[in-house]
């Protein structure tokens, strides 16, 4: 899976889902992502490509991140990137 910000103002960064619902994903990322800022989340495998809201970051161990994220669209609305 990648997240960056929608913009394109900041490189991807790669993350591993750690849980997948319908409505939301907790990710391991090597970054902080301030909460409530708006992401876009994509992985071709999963055919996933929606914004989504970080809803928690915390530090779970020196470099490594618990993220939490709110997907802004509904599992039927997933498109995958072009």
């Amino acid at each position: 899976m990648e997240l960056g910000r929608p913009d394109a103002s900041h490189p991807r960064e790669a993350a591993v889902a750690e849980n997948i619902s319908p409505g939301g994903i907790r990710l391991a990322t090597e970054h902080v992502w301030r909460v409530g800022s708006v992401v876009l989340l994509t992985s071709p495998e999963l055919g996933i490509h929606s914004e989504a809201r970080v809803v928690y970051c915390q530090r779970v161990e020196k470099q490594k991140y618990a993220v939490g994220l709110e997907l802004l669209l509904s599992e039927k609305e997933w498109t995958k990137p072009n």
